[in-house]
């Protein structure tokens, strides 16, 4: 199997399902990074990347601990942005 479960249930749920379909019919590892080369959406690219077993993300704990670090970053920033404040605030 090209994909682990983790990548699958990302790109099942990920912008509804708007990439599953282009990896259907990936049977090589190179056949996906070419899809993921041809992707312009980075975030995508980067959790795909981060869930792969070529990352070592070999289980569920592995899985949500990245998801997790994932999170904390973009809660950071969200804070060094000022989310949630009128932009003239800032």
């Amino acid at each position: 199997m090209i994909l682990t479960r983790w990548q699958r249930k990302f790109l099942a749920t990920y912008s509804g399902g708007a990439y599953e379909h282009l990896f259907e019919s990936a049977t090589t590892q190179r056949h996906v990074d070419r899809i993921l080369k041809g992707t312009t959406d980075n975030l995508f690219k980067f959790i795909m990347v981060e869930l792969s077993s070529a990352e070592n993300c070999d289980s569920l704990e592995d899985a949500k601990e990245r998801l997790m670090q994932v999170a904390e970053t973009v809660d950071q920033l969200r804070m060094e942005l000022g989310y949630g404040e009128k932009d003239d605030e800032l």
